[in-house]
């Protein structure tokens, strides 16, 4: 299940030569319910792009966004996701706290949908989503 209700988690990544991402994707588990946002941020959690509230489809099944194509210059983004409810399931990793930490993830309560502005804070939670952007029409 997803951690709680609106809650989003950002988690970094950095790009080494400029792309343009032009779909976002999340690869759902058993159960699918309301919906579900997915966005790009930049390092200071300013969103460059993101998929809107959409309903969750799919059950075990890659579930892809076509979003407007963002140019991404070389630097460090997050990639956001939240679901409007606790119910709604993706595949992802369950860390500690203190991993998830190190790895740089961070969360926002009461953000769905992702807002303009994220204001990113350290991780209470332990759940890493399966998620991803490609340069690729096709997935």
């Amino acid at each position: 299940m997803w951690p709680t209700a609106n809650k989003a988690i950002y988690v970094p990544f950095v790009v080494h030569n400029q792309m343009t991402a032009v779909k976002l994707f999340v690869q759902n588990a058993a159960t699918v319910s309301g919906n579900i946002d997915l966005g790009l941020y930049d390092a200071f959690g300013n969103r460059l792009v993101s998929s809107g509230s959409t309903a969750q489809a799919g059950t075990s099944a890659l579930q892809s966004f076509d979003v407007t194509d963002t140019l991404l210059l070389p630097g460090v983004y997050y990639m956001a996701c939240a679901l409007n409810n606790g119910t709604g399931t993706v595949l992802g990793g369950a860390f500690t706290v203190n991993g998830i930490g190190a790895m740089g993830v961070l969360e926002q309560t009461s953000a769905f949908a992702l807002p303009a502005t994220a204001t990113m804070v350290a991780p209470t939670g332990t759940f890493i989503p399966s998620i991803g952007l490609t340069a690729r029409t096709l997935i």
